[in-house]
């Protein structure tokens, strides 16, 4: 796992390779999932539900069925929804994404099956959320509860790099590219190269710059608004 890990830090296109080669995927989509669960888990009890889910739970006392509940019902309620939804999610989306990849082969001009891309896929997932998970927990540790919001606990996005005084325009497109989200679609990318048999190259022409194009294209336009 260790040896693993670093390979795909160090030499991404080679291990993938090799992952590709003997698809096992079971472990990496688990831990994948249980570390960005963790996290968020982790988030609700340290800055509470009040702060987090009150508009919510206001909005649902407003139900006459519900009024009469008492308020700590409907926070215990909300905040279990909650943690059902941050741990179902990842790992639902690990091999929903591995099934749309594949009518995008084609495209591609490459080939490959659902094992090989479901393990390029959790792989791909694993290191952008250890990085996550262990940022995630350090800034809950030290941060005063009263000033976090599920937005801050996660601080790199690029956006830092150029404040919005200097160019509101390129903060705001900056401000959608956050550092470990990039990093797991990147390495996604080097991984469906690896298991379809293409250059990193193609993959990225015709699967992730249109999505990149659309998202700094929308952010251009919240600028001018």
């Amino acid at each position: 796992m260790i040896d693993r890990l670093k390979g795909l830090i160090v030499h991404p296109d080679r291990e993938f390779r090799e992952i590709a080669r003997e698809p096992q995927f079971l472990l990496p989509w688990l831990l994948s999932s249980a570390l960005l669960a963790l996290p968020m888990i982790a988030a609700v009890h340290r800055i509470g539900p009040v702060r987090l889910f009150g508009p919510m739970v206001a909005l649902v006392e407003i139900n006459p069925d519900l009024a009469d509940q008492p308020v700590e019902v409907l926070y215990g309620a909300v905040t279990r929804l909650f943690e059902i939804i941050v741990v179902v999610t990842p790992f639902v989306a690990i091999p929903l994404t591995a099934v749309s990849i594949l009518p995008m082969l084609p495209i591609l001009r490459g080939k490959a099956g659902f094992r090989p891309l479901m393990a390029v896929t959790a792989w791909a997932a694993l290191p952008p959320a250890i990085g996550m998970c262990v940022t995630t927990m350090f800034v809950l540790a030290v941060s005063d509860p009263a000033k976090l919001s599920l937005g801050s606990l996660t601080p790199f996005d690029l956006g830092v790099l150029i404040p919005a005084r200097i160019s509101p325009l390129l903060h705001n497109i900056l401000s959608t590219v956050e550092f470990f989200s990039a990093w797991s679609v990147y390495l996604l990318l080097e991984g469906i190269a690896a298991a379809a048999g293409v250059g990193f190259r193609r993959a990225f022409l015709w699967l992730a710059l249109p999505l990149i194009a659309f998202t700094w294209i929308v952010a251009a336009v919240l600028s001018m608004l």
